[in-house]
């Protein structure tokens, strides 16, 4: 009776559950791995352009190194307006492109959408693919959280 149960639930799971799955992605740079170049306009606000490198790893398991580079405007009283441009691999030299957006009132952190431009083997299921990612800098580094629903 137990294992009928624990099979009907299961069951029942799978045919009210949404039919796209999840897929997350933790990025972490350490702030002293890139370049940045920055244009103080005094207290009003700071321009950055900058590249970094980062490691990253998936909730499926695969892991990889990822380069950024892009551009922000950050103001502590009108938050942060960010585009970045990444390009990723994985262990098996599969790659991807991505973009990441960002406008929020957070001066360091926030929440912001990326889309999957290009990828090439597991990566090309991923392209068109919309995520929302959070991010969290410090000092001396800064850790992001993607996630992503897909039709898998």
């Amino acid at each position: 009776m137990k294992y009928f149960i624990l099979t009907l639930l299961l069951f029942v799971n799978n045919v009210f559950s949404e039919t796209k799955a999840e897929y997350t992605v933790d990025i972490t740079f350490i702030t002293d791995a890139g370049k940045t170049d920055v244009m103080n306009f005094g207290e009003k606000l700071v321009y950055r352009q900058f590249k970094g490198t980062a490691s990253w790893k998936d909730n499926i398991g695969d892991y990889g190194i990822i380069k950024c580079m892009g551009n922000y405007v950050s103001s502590e009283k009108l938050g942060t307006i960010l585009n970045n441009y990444c390009q990723g691999e994985n262990k098996d030299e599969d790659i991807f492109w991505l973009t990441m957006k960002r406008n929020s009132s957070d001066y360091d952190g926030g929440i912001g959408k990326s889309e999957y431009i290009y990828g090439t083997g597991k990566f090309k299921k991923l392209i068109n693919t919309k995520c929302i990612y959070a991010v969290e800098i410090s000092e001396e580094f800064s850790i992001l959280k993607q996630k992503c629903k897909t039709n898998d």
